[in-house]
């Protein structure tokens, strides 16, 4: 079970109660990263509150056995995702029987989605809003994935342009707020760690992106923060905070909007440098067990909104009365700004302890064994007194077909251009694609023995590739096993580097000269660009006469 917030609370009551990993081979893994804290006493009902500042899996895990002492279970304390794979391998997700969710972000809903279609093992996936909820069983080729449903709104159902340009309610104005925090304190932190591990790359995408208004922003951020990063220190961070934002117009002291406006902007700077300096490590971070933090020693986690102490709300309230101002809206006061920044939703009992029922229903029909029609996707609104089912769908399957490729305009040459101004039909790549086999679904797997026996495979996957591992030798008496991916299907597609156009040609041209060859098929027009643009940027053609071209990853 992976979440122990209010639902996976009531999932591990109902688990004991049910005598679920009660047998002699149970076990029922529990995992959430997060703390308890004084908050949570009034959502969660295994907490009390000596239970404040312990860890979630462990406290709830411990009052569970407590209703049923034969519940066998493991409580963990780490996040699942790619970064915890150490922990969470091949071994962990094979010795499943089968994984139910209590998780309240869609990144880690589609990892957890993504590792059952993978090792084949069913998911009860579930969540709660207020009054409202839902439940997706998830089972190995009888229903679609949880990913393949839909994705469900994260972000609270308001329209970016909305949020952007046309705010008119305070929450529009707390959500673009927060929006502004994502930017200068998750995404700067990614940009620049992006840069430094590939600054090529990153100069690629900034130089291809059609926002130049946006990649300027992002790339004086980016100095900004490398400025300030080769000297850590509370100016640097405060230089990095004033810099972050546009300047105000001239001060009138006979306004009073002027007036509250640069109260307003020396809060939200006095809050961005505490921040900037948290990140940069000018002062040190808030540890375990401070009851709050003192001067600037902000904040512990970039999406942790639990702390009152940390700046992250501070920010976010500043900021969004700024804006409010700007557009006439009435401001939010701090708690208000928490609730909805935070996604905080006070859990209602009854909506939990509704879906966490209709989950055990989907668990017995799970030990049942029953077929794809049996079992049911919900979604209940206690607040408008609806209760929806749905059958659940069967796998998606995919079947063989044509894809219509059609060029960016600023690679294509004027003549390719119709009198309307719209690409012309011979620019336009139809490239068949083929499914192997015809109808399959995400569930299905490529098994090739030959290739378990020549590289010690012990999983095969689907689409194309396979996962195997080989050994090097590191040192004269060292080995290590070094895992690696290699395509089996479709075959590689073999390019002919006598065909390519000299390099001295322009974009233009050279697609022409592709476009036009008669040499050249046509479902492989666009790998020769590719291979043309690829040459033009390390500045020689391949010397071989003909050579493999394959999508994705090479073994290595």
């Amino acid at each position: 079970m992976v979440g122990c917030g209010a639902l996976g609370c009531e999932f591990l009551k109902n688990f004991a109660l049910n005598g679920v990993c009660c047998g002699p081979d149970g076990l029922l893994t529990v995992t959430d990263a997060d703390r308890i804290e004084l908050s949570n006493l009034t959502r969660q009902f295994l907490f009390r509150e000596h239970n404040v500042g312990q860890p979630k899996s462990k406290a709830a895990t411990a009052m569970a056995q407590i209703m049923n002492p034969g519940m066998k279970v493991r409580a963990l304390e780490m996040f699942v995702g790619p970064k915890t794979e150490d922990t969470f391998n091949d071994d962990f997700w094979l010795g499943l029987d089968g994984i139910c969710n209590a998780l309240d972000n869609m990144e880690a809903r589609f990892y957890v989605d993504d590792q059952c279609v993978k090792y084949e093992r069913p998911l009860l996936e579930s969540g709660t809003m207020g009054p409202a909820g839902n439940v997706d069983p998830v089972v190995p080729f009888k229903t679609h994935t949880y990913r393949d449903g839909g994705q469900a709104d994260e972000g609270g159902g308001i329209p970016m342009c909305t949020l952007r340009n046309f705010p008119h309610l305070p929450d529009h104005c707390i959500e673009w707020a927060r929006d502004q925090f994502e930017l200068f304190f998750v995404k700067s932190v990614k940009q620049l760690k992006k840069f430094n591990e590939d600054p090529g790359t990153f100069i690629g995408d900034i130089s291809s992106s059609t926002d130049v208004t946006q990649s300027i922003f992002e790339v004086r951020g980016l100095l900004s923060l490398l400025n300030a990063a080769a000297s850590p220190s509370i100016e640097s961070a405060g230089q990095t905070a004033f810099g972050a934002f546009p300047q105000s117009t001239a001060f009138d002291v006979e306004k009073e909007t002027h007036r509250r406006f640069l109260v307003r902007l020396l809060s939200v700077r006095a809050a961005s440098t505490a921040l900037f300096a948290a990140m940069l490590g000018a002062v040190p971070q808030k540890q375990e067990g401070d009851a709050t933090a003192s001067g600037v020693t902000a904040g512990v986690k970039a999406d942790s909104k639990d702390d009152d102490f940390n700046y992250h709300i501070d920010f976010i309230t500043q900021c969004a009365n700024l804006r409010a101002d700007n557009y006439h809206i009435t401001n939010s006061d701090f708690h208000k700004v928490k609730l909805v920044a935070g996604r905080i939703v006070p859990a209602i009992a009854t909506t939990t302890a509704s879906v966490c029922g209709l989950v055990m229903l989907e668990l017995f029909k799970l030990l049942q064994g029953k077929k794809t029609e049996g079992f049911r996707t919900r979604q209940i609104g206690l607040a408008m007194n609806t209760y929806t089912s749905f059958e659940a769908q069967e796998p998606r399957s995919f079947s063989s077909g044509v894809e219509k490729k059609v060029p960016r305009a600023e690679d294509l040459p004027p003549e390719a251009f119709d009198d309307a101004g719209k690409i012309k039909a011979e620019y336009v790549i139809e490239e068949a694609y083929a499914s192997y086999p015809e109808k399959h679904s995400v569930w299905d797997k490529i098994h090739a023995p030959e290739l378990e026996l020549c590289f010690g495979l012990e999983e095969s996957c689907g689409r194309g590739w396979v996962q195997a591992e080989t050994t090097l030798r590191i040192q004269e008496n060292k080995e290590m096993k070094v895992p690696f991916s290699s395509q089996i299907f479709p075959p590689p597609v073999s390019i002919d580097a006598k065909l390519l156009p000299p390099l001295t040609d322009g974009q233009a041209d050279a697609m022409k000269k592709i476009m036009a060859s008669a040499a050249i098929p046509q479902a492989q027009k666009m790998k020769y660009v590719g291979e043309w643009q690829k040459a033009k940027q390390s500045g020689k053609l391949p010397n071989n006469s003909s050579q493999e071209i394959s999508d994705g990853l090479q073994p290595t």
